[in-house]
């Protein structure tokens, strides 16, 4: 195995252990809050044993903010188990909005951190694009982070999906970047190329684009 191979794979695992370890993080959050409301509810039911008087609706708003909670971290679950089967095959068809989706999900954290918005826009129609899952997600988290890192707090990040018979596209691209060149690592733009792709920056805009002959 050559260094160059063992860097690489050490990357991939380096990527993989920030996603798992932002989700941990938001579970660990979610988890948090249940359990200072189960608390509460604990507490309202001893009160309600010994015979005080208590209004139904506390009940009720304790019982919301746990099922939300239980909603948040199932959806949760569903984005972080689709992104360990991204490593399942080498490649894969997949609708190029639903990846854009995930992408803002694996950024979720590293996003609020900045106190940035990450908005997606789904292309109209579906895009069917086939490649590496594992691979796209990457690079499109590497693209996400410069956005994220060059954006002012408050403001927004946009990805977007289009294409045509002889392209495809994804464009990131912040409302108000505190820098207008935005240029990703070396690293990914090599990655992007195994894919078949090439990463354009425009206008302080980060463009993935896939060229059809």
């Amino acid at each position: 195995m050559t260094q160059t191979t063992d860097g690489a794979q050490l990357a991939a695992l380096r990527f993989m252990g920030k996603v798992v370890a932002a989700f941990s993080h938001d579970f660990k959050n979610s988890l948090a809050i249940i359990n200072e409301n189960a608390g509460l509810l604990k507490d309202l039911t001893a009160m309600a044993g010994s015979g005080r008087p208590l209004d139904p609706g506390r009940f009720e708003t304790l019982a919301d903010r746990i099922g939300q909670q239980v909603q948040r971290a199932d959806e949760m679950t569903r984005q972080i188990n689709c992104f360990a089967h991204s490593m399942d095959k080498t490649a894969q068809e997949v609708d190029l909005s639903e990846m854009l989706a995930l992408a803002a999900a694996l950024s979720r954290r590293p996003a609020a951190l900045q106190r940035v918005v990450l908005e997606v826009a789904p292309a109209s129609e579906p895009l069917r694009l086939t490649v590496f899952v594992f691979g796209l997600q990457r690079v499109l988290y590497e693209c996400l982070q410069t956005a994220i890192s060059a954006s002012k707090p408050g403001s927004q990040v946009r990805l977007s999906a289009a294409g045509s018979a002889r392209m495809m596209k994804v464009t990131i691209a912040p409302t108000d970047a505190a820098e207008k060149d935005l240029t990703p690592p070396e690293k990914i733009e090599q990655l992007a190329d195994s894919l078949g792709a090439g990463i354009e920056s425009e206008a302080g805009c980060l463009a993935v684009v896939w060229r059809r002959a």
